[in-house]
């Protein structure tokens, strides 16, 4: 800014100085050319009267010698010129070598009896001269006395007045441009510190003071500076207070939300709706809707709120995730300027789960009724067969009690397990925990095990390390180990099960493994529901409950485990549980 003002000042100052310098000269030039003019006229009417008192008549005129003598005296050009433009006479040059004079301007006018003023350059002196001419009338002669002086004074006086106005000028110049130089140094000064400043503020450091001395309004300029800096820091201090209060609130929701304006292009998102869409993108704002949600349905939805202004509530199913969405779609009032329409909210709220735990009570009462239902049909049926008479009869009496008490039996480990299985998920942690010695709580789980597995031929096997020692409720681990067990000799014909119980790292692993008849592939996934049986029949003939693997599953989230399956069909099943060590 500095070098602007600079140069513009110095600009200005030499342009006036020129044109001061230019006037000057103009102005010289025109009063020394009046007055010559003047001096000349005079001049020219004392040698015209002298010329007609000196000669009579025309016998008596010397023009040649009027001119050489009178043109000396008067330190001038004398020319004498008859009516007709000849040349009689002249102080400089031979008449009868010079041309007619009849079209010079200034001997046209004297020959219509005015004086005459021409200024031009002589080609015969080749100087540029100032020529006055007086008419000349007497009884015999009728003709000009023309006198004319070369500007050569005049010019040199111009060039004098140009030199000296170019030294003015020079030294003007440097003056001024060292008085401009320490202006613009002052002016600029405190205008750069507002400069830096704004580029500070720009920059986020709104803690940017202007401190200047100088002229009343840029002390006004600058305090109004200070007062916007402050402003705009509180401004923007509440703005980010008031975006972090959002973004964190848009970040807690549970549910998607989406907003857009009146043409479908997004405003807002938060995290969760870029979940349920699985949008990859970073930066979705200024986005039309359908390029970022590419499903007809939510649009559809979308644009009958935009167009009929309502709260529009919704269900649907993601064609290629198997995902239910309720869609809330609701109208964007802006109050401020009365009430406009500016957008629409949308508000996904994910409700596959629920819809899936609905399932799975709906699957879950239907199966315990169907699994009540088996044993108390026997036991209601045995009870009126044994009422009608059956007692009478001690052998099918006796048979019919022990089934009564079998299915009893099983009902009371539906019972337990449904109850067992209710208390572990109502449980975010184990209670009763104490360090167990692994092998003690093997042993007991064998012996309780063994007799069944060697009713079926089936050897039991167990790899165990030394002196191991696990931090846990003492039930929950038999209950793992008698279910995965259990199920491995349910499921197994011949040769064996083995127990595989080891460290690794800060986990604890449970590996059980039989030579069994094996899942399929498509069982796999649903092995862990309540109630579902890969082979139901070979399940209910051998008293199980369909909760075993269900209970087991709960049990190892409860530890914050995982159990994972592997298994072929005609070679056996490997069902590894692994539990992260706590410390007591």
């Amino acid at each position: 800014m500095q070098r602007r003002l600079l140069i513009t000042y110095t600009v200005l100052i030499v342009f006036s100085c020129l044109a001061t310098a230019y006037s000057a000269l103009q102005t010289s030039q025109k009063y020394y050319t009046n007055r010559l003019k003047h001096e000349l006229s005079v001049q020219g009417k004392l040698l015209t009267d002298l010329f007609i008192n000196e000669f009579k008549s025309v016998e008596e005129m010397d023009f040649q010698n009027f001119a050489i003598e009178y043109g000396k005296s008067v330190n001038a050009r004398l020319t004498i010129i008859d009516q007709n433009g000849k040349v009689l006479g002249d102080s400089e040059s031979s008449p009868e070598i010079m041309e007619n004079h009849i079209n010079r301007p200034e001997i046209i006018k004297a020959l219509q009896n005015e004086i005459g003023f021409s200024k031009r350059y002589s080609e015969t002196l080749g100087v540029h001269l100032i020529y006055i001419a007086c008419p000349i009338k007497t009884k015999d002669f009728t003709g000009v006395l023309r006198l004319s002086v070369p500007l050569v004074e005049i010019q040199e006086m111009n060039r004098t007045i140009a030199d000296y106005s170019m030294i003015g000028i020079l030294f003007g110049v440097i003056i001024a441009i060292i008085a401009a130089f320490i202006f613009s140094k002052k002016f600029s000064r405190p205008i750069r510190q507002l400069v830096y400043a704004a580029e500070e503020i720009a920059k986020g450091n709104y803690n940017k003071k202007v401190y200047v001395d100088g002229d009343e309004e840029i002390e006004k300029l600058a305090t109004s500076f200070n007062y916007m800096a402050k402003e705009l820091k509180y401004s923007i201090f509440q703005l980010k207070h008031k975006n972090i209060q959002l973004e964190s609130i848009m970040n807690s929701m549970i549910n998607g939300i989406i907003a857009v304006d009146s043409g479908l292009h997004i405003m807002l998102m938060n995290p969760v709706a870029y979940k349920i869409f699985s949008v990859k993108e970073d930066y979705v704002y200024g986005k039309l809707f359908y390029e970022v949600v590419r499903n007809s349905k939510i649009l559809e939805a979308l644009e009958r709120s935009v167009q009929n202004q309502e709260s529009i509530v919704d269900e649907l199913e993601l064609d290629e995730q198997t995902k239910i969405l309720r869609i809330y779609t609701s109208p964007i009032t802006l109050t401020e300027q009365g009430e406009r329409i500016i957008g629409t909210l949308l508000v996904i709220q994910d409700i596959t789960q629920i819809r899936k735990l609905e399932q799975m009570r709906s699957d879950f009462v239907s199966s315990v009724s169907h699994e009540l239902k088996t044993p108390l049909t026997s036991i209601r049926g045995f009870v009126d067969t044994l009422k009608n008479g059956a007692l009478e009869n001690q052998k099918v009496a006796e048979r019919f009690l022990d089934i009564i008490d079998i299915e009893t039996e099983r009902l009371y480990r539906l019972i337990q397990d449904i109850l067992s299985l209710s208390e572990i998920e109502t449980r975010e942690v184990d209670i009763d925990m104490s360090m167990q010695d692994m092998n003690e709580l093997i042993d007991e789980v064998f012996a309780i095990l063994r007799p069944k597995a060697e009713e079926k031929g089936i050897a039991l096997e167990k790899d165990i390390e030394d002196r191991m020692f696990f931090y846990c409720n003492a039930d929950r681990m038999k209950q793992i180990l008698i279910n995965l067990i259990d199920n491995g000799i349910k499921y197994t014909e011949k040769g064996k099960v083995k127990l595989i119980c080891k460290t690794e790292q800060d986990t604890l692993k449970v590996i059980v493994e039989d030579t069994g008849i094996g899942i399929s592939k498509e069982h796999i996934p649903r092995l862990f529901e309540r109630f579902y049986r890969v082979d139901k029949g070979r399940s209910r003939k051998m008293g199980g409950t369909g909760l075993g693997l269900s209970i087991v599953k709960h049990i190892v989230k409860l530890y914050d485990g995982t159990i994972e399956v592997n298994s072929k069909e005609g070679v056996g099943s490997i069902f590894t549980v692994t539990l992260p060590r706590i410390k007591n």
